[in-house]
């Protein structure tokens, strides 16, 4: 499986520092500026790791959560935000995501957190095999 994290948040100067941790990880980084363009890449790309920002123009980090999963359930979802104020855990388990890391992020927490997902991901594979291996379209 190919490694792949989309990165979505509204802040190009963020996705630009994403993108190269990920990188010196080892990973193959996409990002999107919004949830329209995550879904859209989504759409056109088999990623299955995502990390994404709440606050964000138009579609936030929660619609965008609840939407990743329900194409694909397979997927690690991970919020990423210095804005979580007035949200508990149970919000974030509610929606689908699959931890939160505030910014500025401990980054080797958050790439432990994605590898342990990508490693889920395939134990997932193995043991749900169609179900896990391919990926719904989105609803237009």
């Amino acid at each position: 499986m190919e490694k792949k994290i989309l990165f979505v948040d509204d802040d190009r100067d963020v996705l630009r520092i994403y993108k190269a941790l990920a990188l010196h990880r080892g990973y193959v980084p996409c990002c999107a500026l919004s949830g329209d363009e995550a879904l859209h890449i989504m759409a056109n790309d088999h990623v299955r790791v995502f990390c994404v920002d709440l606050l964000m123009p138009g579609m936030d980090g929660f619609e965008l959560c609840r939407r990743i999963k329900e194409i694909d359930p397979c997927t690690c979802v991970y919020a990423v935000s210095g804005y979580a104020d007035g949200h508990n855990p149970e919000d974030f388990h509610n929606v689908g995501f699959d931890g939160f890391f505030g910014k500025p992020a401990c980054w080797d927490m958050l790439f432990n957190a994605i590898r342990d997902a990508f490693e889920k991901i395939t134990q997932l594979e193995q043991q749900n095999g169609d179900v896990c291996a391919g990926q719904a379209s989105p609803a237009a």
